[in-house]
């Protein structure tokens, strides 16, 4: 993303999904872009902002785009926990009804498969998540052929990342990059 001249920052905290961290992250930087004594002063485009997380972090985006009050755009939720995994900060994606959203998910998740059962009622994959969203919101999904739940990470190919992971990371790249510079 930084390659495509989008400024990024990262949060910190190890508990992202309610989103709220997401949203100041975002904040920190709309009220920087006004501050003459800033780095970014008057260099960003503080209209078109998006988000994006994995795992837990892939609800928190969700969350700070129903919270944002229309300042975030869109958003890339990436491994979005099925609900079986969720036990705080879920997000219910009937509820969004703002901006646009990018389901990605890897065709061999455990955690958040792309798919869901017929003998399962919640939520419990990107599926249905998407299914969920209002036609008011702009929505696309995709599964990337091979990913686990940690080919996401930081780890290009899966050496030093964490179990689960297939491929690595580099299948996560072109699209959602593709999906921002669309969006934004």
């Amino acid at each position: 993303m930084v390659s495509w001249s989008f400024v990024i920052i990262a949060t910190e905290e190890k508990k992202t999904g309610s989103g709220q961290t997401i949203l100041d992250a975002a904040n920190y930087l709309v009220a920087a872009s006004s501050n003459s004594a800033s780095w970014c002063f008057n260099k960003l485009n503080v209209g078109q902002i998006g988000a994006f997380g994995a795992s837990q972090g892939a609800a928190g985006a969700i969350n700070a785009l129903m919270k944002s009050n229309g300042s975030i755009k869109t958003v890339i939720p990436i491994e979005l926990l099925a609900q079986v995994w969720c036990f705080l900060n879920c997000v219910d994606t009937k509820n969004l009804m703002q901006g646009s959203v990018f389901f990605v998910g890897g065709s061999l998740e455990p955690i958040s498969p792309p798919t869901q059962s017929a003998q399962t009622t919640r939520k419990q994959s990107i599926e249905a998540y998407y299914s969920a969203v209002s036609g008011v919101v702009g929505k696309v999904k995709g599964t990337l052929g091979g990913p686990t739940h940690n080919d996401v990470t930081d780890q290009p190919d899966c050496k030093l990342a964490e179990v689960p992971c297939g491929n690595g990371v580099y299948g996560y790249l072109v699209d959602p990059t593709a999906w921002m510079m669309c969006q934004l």
